[in-house]
């Protein structure tokens, strides 16, 4: 019977500590400021929220950001094929604005019927507009 108790005390305060972790008091309180909870969260559902800043990188800079074969498991190797998809794309599908740079590094493991290939690819458009 004791270790019932003692279950369900952990467990209660288990359960407050995440309520109190995750700001879970039940009710909205208002935060420090001129209003109240529901003043402060209409205003600042009207504010603005930050954009992010366009910040073109050189393809020496994206090429450094490619995902490298120290960090592919063992057993996987640089695919030198070559090949290139060029400007293929799902259905033929047109884009609108052309990337600016793009660059993609592929891997390779094992070969024949059982042989998997790895791919990853960045593209950087001339702006944020031309990329959504």
């Amino acid at each position: 019977m004791h270790r019932k108790t003692a279950v369900a005390a952990l467990g209660a305060l288990l359960m407050a500590g995440t309520l109190t972790a995750c700001g879970g008091s039940g009710s909205p309180s208002a935060e420090p400021g001129t209003g109240t909870a529901t003043e402060d969260s209409a205003a600042s559902a009207s504010a603005p929220t930050p954009t992010p800043q366009e910040q073109l990188l050189s393809e020496k800079e994206l090429t450094a950001a490619l995902l490298p074969l120290s960090a592919m498991p063992a057993g996987w190797s640089v695919d030198t094929s070559g090949s290139d998809s060029g400007d293929k794309t799902f259905c033929d599908y047109k884009q609108p604005h052309a990337a600016h740079i793009k660059l993609s590094r592929s891997f390779q493991k094992g070969g024949g019927l059982s042989a998997s290939v790895a791919s990853v690819g960045l593209r950087q458009y001339a702006s944020v507009k031309d990329a959504g």
